[in-house]
């Protein structure tokens, strides 16, 4: 009897242990570009600067890898206006011109106003990417920041009965000292 109750307590116990771990698992660990939460974690794993128009102005390309950590699908959608990135010199990029229609992103669904696109789901444990670009207007021949500080909203969606589609949720995600130096970095490490 008192065998039944040790191997009882030693399986309670070891089923807490194994509870302990996976809570305190942190799926951003070792990954210094990375943001999470407890429903995903997003990784920027690419990221080059430009001159565009002409060398009027210049911007910021990101790609982002999306990371489903749930057991079920996972809905999600860039909050349409929310991109926005501070170089190290104190410049500002955002998403486009101010009254023009967000066109920042690809390979994700957006939410702007009323509508949601919700194009961009991931199976459980299942990983995609989107693309991020932003821009800063007329900069001229002003210096280029080296570092950049990148933040960003990212809603939750649900498909209700009749296709109807909602937003339960949004996650601001930050992304600090990201350089293009990441991209040779993550070029050159195996997979």
């Amino acid at each position: 009897m008192k065998f039944l109750r040790c191997m009882c307590l030693l399986t309670a116990l070891s089923g807490l242990l194994t509870f302990n771990l996976i809570a305190q698992t942190n799926p951003c660990a070792g990954k210094p570009h990375c943001d999470s939460n407890k429903l995903f974690s997003a990784e920027v794993i690419q990221l080059t600067t430009s001159p565009v128009g002409g060398g009027r102005h210049h911007s910021v390309r990101m790609n982002i890898r999306f990371h489903n950590l749930t057991n079920h699908p996972l809905i999600l959608a860039y909050v349409s206006g929310s991109s926005v990135i501070v170089d190290n010199l104190g410049n500002r990029y955002s998403w486009g011109r101010p009254s023009t229609h967000d066109t920042s992103v690809q390979g994700i669904g957006m939410v702007a106003g009323r509508a949601a696109d919700p194009q961009f789901q991931l199976d459980p444990g299942e990983s995609r990417n989107a693309v991020f670009q932003l821009i800063r207007f007329n900069s001229g021949k002003s210096r280029i920041g080296t570092s950049f500080n990148y933040d960003v909203a990212i809603a939750q969606l649900e498909i209700l009965p009749g296709h109807k589609i909602r937003s339960t949720k949004q996650y601001t995600l930050s992304f600090p000292n990201l350089t293009e130096a990441l991209s040779s970095a993550l070029d050159a490490s195996p997979r």
